[in-house]
C-alpha cells in the first residue's frame, strides 16, 4: 500500500488549489528544493495517485446532467458496459455499485434536448443485459466546481464509442440532436465546448 507523507500530502493540496503553480513556489511554501518537489511529484504521479488535468466549469457552459441508476444481469454484462462506456465522452462518472442497482453513471450534455436524447436513445439504460434503470435528471453540480469533462478533438468516427450510429438515428436527422462529440457527426457548432 502506497503511503504519503505530510509534505506528499501538501504538494497534493497546493495543486488541488493551483495545478499550474510553479515546482519553486511549491518548493518555498514548504521549505524544500524544486529537485524534491520534482522527485516527491514524480513518485506520485508514476504510484497513479495523481494526474495533474484541466478541469470545466459546467456552470458556465450551461452543460446539462443526468445521473442514471442501473441494474445489469450478471457479472459480465457489468464488465462489458463498463468497457464500452469508458471512452464516451459525455460519461464523467461511472462505477460499479453494491446496492439494488449496480452501477451508476452520470452524463453531462450540451442542452437540455441533447441530455433527454442521451438518457433515452443512446443510453446506457438501453444496453444490452441492463434488467433496469433509473435516470435523474439533475442540477449543475455545486461541488466541486470544476469536473473532468472529456474534450474531445479528434472526431473521425463513424460510430459513436458506445456503438450508436448517430449519422442514422432518428433525434440526430430531426436536429433534436447534436450527436456525439468523438464522431465525425458532431455539430460542433451548436456546442459550447
Amino acid at each position: 500500500m502506497v503511503k504519503l507523507d505530510d509534505k506528499d500530502v501538501k504538494i497534493v493540496n497546493i495543486l488541488q488549489d493551483d495545478g499550474r503553480i510553479p515546482i519553486s513556489s511549491i518548493g518555498k511554501m514548504l521549505g524544500i528544493s524544486h529537485v524534491a518537489v520534482l522527485r516527491r511529484l514524480k513518485k506520485i504521479k508514476d504510484e497513479n495517485i495523481l494526474k495533474i488535468s484541466a478541469l470545466i466549469n459546467p456552470r458556465v457552459l450551461e452543460l446539462r446532467f443526468a445521473t442514471i441508476f442501473g441494474d445489469v444481469q450478471d457479472y459480465d454484462s457489468l464488465q462489458t458496459l463498463l468497457k464500452t462506456f469508458e471512452k464516451c465522452p459525455r460519461i464523467i462518472f461511472l462505477a460499479p455499485m453494491v446496492a439494488g442497482y449496480n452501477f451508476i453513471a452520470i452524463v453531462a450534455a450540451e442542452n437540455q434536448d441533447v441530455l433527454e436524447n442521451v438518457v433515452s436513445i443512446c443510453a446506457i439504460r438501453n444496453f444490452k443485459g441492463i434488467r433496469r434503470a433509473e435516470v435523474y435528471i439533475t442540477s449543475t453540480p455545486t461541488i466541486p466546481k470544476y469536473i473532468p469533462i472529456k474534450v474531445v478533438l479528434e472526431r473521425s468516427l463513424e460510430d459513436a464509442p458506445c456503438g450508436m450510429k448517430c449519422g442514422r438515428c432518428i433525434a440526430y436527422i430531426e436536429d433534436k440532436c447534436i450527436g456525439c462529440p468523438s464522431t465525425k457527426y458532431y455539430k460542433r457548432g451548436e456546442a459550447k465546448l
